[in-house]
């Protein structure tokens, strides 16, 4: 079912609160229809493609009048003071800090959110806890939430057990089927899974049956459109660019338009690169930009309205997927967000996503791997004017009527509620 879009401005759900104020942790009014918990690695004030679904699900909740909390991790670089603030759709988020004594900071960050969110789930009863992945801290979070009542609700967006599979660090690769059997038991313990893609649906349909529902990614219309100010582009920054917006993690292969660009450049074409956002290979993304030749400019992660800026002025939008089967069929938001401001597809991967960009003509495609994507990315520097805007607002279109993130949100909130209201 389509579920009719609300008027009005969906991420300012009050206006009697202003977002990054401080407040008590799960001070809310107490006249609120009911009260949901979302836990994510990922949420407001970080920008990505979870914070992104998470953001407009707790919209969509609060526009129905529930009170929501958050429990989140802190950014990079950020401190490690613990704070909790008011989030856009006046929820309140717990940005947790460091867990001190542990041997990486990811894992002393997901530890210390896990700790949070427990505690909050024990000091009071929610109506619904939401919780994204990683399964180590969605396993035990759903099971505590079943204990105390709750619906708990078990975004399958990513697979830690296929990524693990496929991992250069045999570490990882040793503990895929841990992260397997937490998937696992999440789906199997969780009221309702809703998963990203026909893959981890089937995965999870074969564990908990009728109570999971696919409900592919989209992106933020309202941010991310064909109309709005160009990127101001810092001065001898060339006026060709291509951006990757969003995680460079190892099953993204991001790596590989470093080396496609290279190639170009050492053949006389004459563009830049521009990559926004963070993830854990981004250090061997920029070791590789610093041995070629041309400019390639790293920012961390920007607000909405900038990476818009960017794609709008930008001649493509990079994304990339190793050949990974757990993958086959994702849709990368970075992609949509891309096509949604007017930027041409530029897309290193087979699958769904690669058939329907050259089945609609949204972008230029090639396999994971150095010489398509350099033709790929030839191609759209020799679009002519007229081809490229024609390409463009085509993009623009599509992304119009397929990828609304705002309406597959709604259509969650309608399930979690129904689920509310049966407890």
């Amino acid at each position: 079912m389509r579920w009719k879009r609300r008027s009005g401005n969906r991420s300012q759900a009050s206006n009697s609160v202003q977002p990054g104020h401080l407040m008590p942790f799960g001070s809310q009014e107490a006249r609120a229809r009911g009260r949901v918990l979302i836990v994510g690695h990922d949420y407001w004030p970080k920008s990505g493609a979870a914070s992104l679904r998470l953001g407009l699900l707790s919209a969509c909740l609060r526009g129905d009048g529930y009170a929501i909390d958050a429990v989140t991790t802190a950014e990079q670089g950020a401190g490690n003071g613990a704070r909790t603030e008011i989030g856009p759709n006046a929820e309140r988020v717990r940005i947790c800090s460091t867990l001190a004594g542990l041997p990486s900071r990811r894992l002393s960050r997901l530890a210390s959110m896990s700790l949070s969110a427990a505690a909050q789930i024990i000091r009071r009863r929610y109506d619904a806890v939401i919780i994204d992945p990683p399964p180590i801290v969605a396993a035990p979070l759903i099971t505590l939430a079943t204990i105390r009542g709750s619906v708990s609700m078990f975004y399958y967006s990513d697979s830690w057990a296929g990524v693990a599979q496929t991992s250069e660090k045999r570490a990882l690769r040793a503990a895929s089927s841990l992260f397997g059997a937490l998937e696992k038991w999440s789906a199997k313990r969780s009221d309702l899974t809703i998963a990203v893609t026909p893959s981890l649906e089937k995965r999870a349909r074969a564990w908990a049956g009728e109570r999971v529902t696919l409900v592919e990614n989209g992106t933020d219309l309202d941010a991310f459109s064909l109309t709005g100010p160009p990127w101001n582009s810092p001065p001898s920054f060339p006026d060709r660019f291509f951006v990757y917006a969003g995680t460079t993690g190892f099953v993204h292969g991001a790596e590989i338009f470093i080396e496609a660009a290279d190639r170009l450049w050492r053949m006389g074409e004459d563009f830049g690169l521009v990559y926004v956002g963070y993830g854990a290979e981004l250090g061997r993304v920029k070791d590789r930009a610093a041995r070629c030749r041309g400019p390639v400019l790293f920012l961390d992660r920007q607000p909405k309205t900038v990476v818009a800026s960017l794609f709008r002025s930008s001649r493509g939008a990079l994304s990339s997927m190793r050949p990974i089967p757990a993958y086959e069929d994702a849709r990368p938001t970075k992609t949509m967000a891309g096509m949604s401001c007017g930027a041409p597809a530029i897309y290193s991967a087979e699958g769904a996503m690669a058939d329907e960009i050259r089945r609609n003509g949204l972008g230029f495609v090639s396999p994971w791997e150095v010489s398509g994507t350099a033709e790929s990315m030839q191609r759209a520097l020799n679009l002519s004017p007229s081809e490229l805007h024609e390409m463009r607002v085509r993009c623009s279109r599509y992304a119009q009527q397929h990828f609304d993130q705002a309406d597959k949100s709604q259509s969650i909130a309608r399930l979690l509620e129904s689920l509310m209201e049966r407890k």
